[in-house]
């Protein structure tokens, strides 16, 4: 097996333990080698689309790295590991962690060269209780509709990111932003 791919399943089991979703690495370690474009952020965002998760990626500069909220994922030139996760930022420095579970401390200079620009952030979401959620609204929606009355829909909402500096960062502003 590819070193890159046993790290890369390493590097997303430490992340997604971060964000509060358990998966053993064998599973994960199987999708990855499965997966065609397992050198880059697809094959993440593939996964957590089939896992329900909400995320989303997109190319930033530094500033906007320093925006979003850690951990999250970026896209790195290396062959080993193609994949890192980013544990903290400061204005001037990135803490990367590694696949073996060190942190590694980079300066701008140090890590622009190795990053791709790519960045993935991922929030865990509670999907049984959205299919409740919309199961009742379909049912208040059929009541509506049998009693003869008109039913005004809601309005949904984007999903937020949390950001570092107290804002909130809608997930379709980053859109806009990419």
């Amino acid at each position: 097996m590819e070193p890159y791919i046993e790290n890369t399943a390493r590097t997303l089991e430490h992340y997604l333990h971060r964000i509060g979703i358990r998966l053993d690495r064998l599973t994960l370690r199987e999708y990855v080698d499965r997966h065609p474009m397992r050198h880059n952020l697809r094959c993440v965002s593939d996964l957590l689309d089939r896992l329900g998760i909400d995320h989303m990626a997109c190319g930033l500069t530094w500033e906007q790295l320093l925006e979003i909220e850690t951990p999250c994922l970026v896209q790195l030139r290396t062959i080993d590991d193609p994949i890192g996760e980013i544990v903290r930022t400061t204005p001037d420095t990135v803490v990367l962690r590694t696949p073996q579970g060190k942190k590694l401390r980079f300066s701008q200079e140090q890590f622009q060269p190795l990053w791709r620009g790519i960045v993935l952030a991922a929030e865990k979401t509670d999907r049984p209780r959205q299919r409740r959620r919309a199961s009742y609204c379909v049912r208040r929606l059929l009541a509506k509709v049998r009693a003869g009355g008109r039913h005004k829909p809601h309005a949904s909402t984007a999903g937020e990111l949390p950001i570092t500096n107290g804002r909130r960062l809608r997930l379709t502003q980053i859109t806009n932003h990419c």
